[in-house]
């Protein structure tokens, strides 16, 4: 599966909840949030996107649980939303 950015943990950039590297990503993309989706398996993952104002998708296969608009319990299952 291709991205065309990831975004990482760095000194210049805060942690979550905070949407910074949210923000950093839509950034690259003239913020153009239609096409932004952030995948998380946290409430802090959801919260951060809800931050950002973009999609938030839960990865059921990660560490966290709950409820979520939208979940894929695979990576692959990513396709079916872009």
């Amino acid at each position: 599966m291709d991205f065309n950015i990831i975004v990482c943990p760095s000194k210049n950039l805060r942690g979550k909840p905070y949407p910074d590297q949210i923000n950093k990503a839509l950034n690259k993309f003239s913020d153009n949030k239609k096409y932004i989706c952030y995948v998380g398996d946290t409430k802090v993952d959801s919260i951060a996107a809800k931050k950002a104002g973009v999609d938030f998708i839960f990865a059921s296969y990660g560490y966290g649980s709950g409820k979520y608009k939208v979940a894929i319990k695979k990576i692959i299952y990513l396709k079916k939303f872009i």
